[in-house]
């Protein structure tokens, strides 16, 4: 895959499509579509935009991120390709996104099935999110930042401080980061934490969930 481009932006006058390789790992997509986005978000401000996936089967986390880290750039994302429709949103209409008050960094989104707070930045330390529902973070969770929530925790970044997913006792939660290195992670009542001393970084991204009573991290494969 040396030299092929994860994504690849295309112009025409009916808008904008976001052609994705059906090939290219999953993060190598989120990153080089955050990297375009943010480069050219001037130009492609207020822009319609179809995603096509190829022959790619994404699940609804995928969906979700592609989804939102699109539309927090100020475009909106429409389904009118049947085959993008059926993949990306399961012909369900969706709301786009909308801001919070700057002051909070937050946008709020109402997805499909359950609510999904969208935070356009790094949590710092002494920092503590709360949410009922689930949370994509668009940066990273630095040591001595908390997050809480009912639902599904996904990080496009590194998540290195505490986070605690399916707070209310929804053990299908999952904790999702490009990189995975938290010092406390709890699904529902399941607690796992970081071993002592220095550990090898993840190669690449990393999901948390619950399997045979405990907390299972495994690379995260579409």
């Amino acid at each position: 895959m040396q030299g092929k481009e994860a994504v690849v932006f295309k112009g025409s006058r009916a808008g904008i499509s976001v052609q994705v390789d059906p090939e290219a790992p999953f993060g190598a997509v989120v990153e080089e579509l955050r990297r375009k986005l943010s480069a050219a978000e001037n130009f492609f401000q207020g822009a319609t935009v179809r995603i096509e996936l190829g022959n790619r089967q994404p699940d609804a986390v995928e969906q979700r991120v592609l989804r939102e880290l699109i539309e927090a750039h100020g475009l909106t994302v429409v389904d009118d390709d049947p085959a993008a429709v059926k993949r990306v949103s399961n012909g369900k209409p969706r709301r786009t996104a909308t801001e919070a008050p700057a002051s909070s960094g937050r946008g709020a989104l109402e997805p499909a099935g359950e609510p999904c707070l969208l935070v356009r930045r790094t949590l710092r330390s002494g920092q503590r999110l709360e949410f009922d529902g689930s949370v994509v973070i668009l940066g990273d969770v630095n040591p001595g930042a908390v997050v809480v929530c009912t639902g599904d925790v996904i990080v496009m970044g590194a998540l290195r401080g505490v986070v605690h997913a399916g707070a209310r006792g929804n053990t299908d939660a999952r904790v999702i980061a490009l990189r995975l290195q938290p010092t406390q992670l709890r699904i529902a009542h399941y607690i796992s934490r970081s071993p002592d001393g220095q550990m090898p970084g993840p190669s690449g991204p990393e999901v948390a969930l619950v399997q045979d009573e405990r907390i299972q991290i495994e690379a995260y494969v579409p």
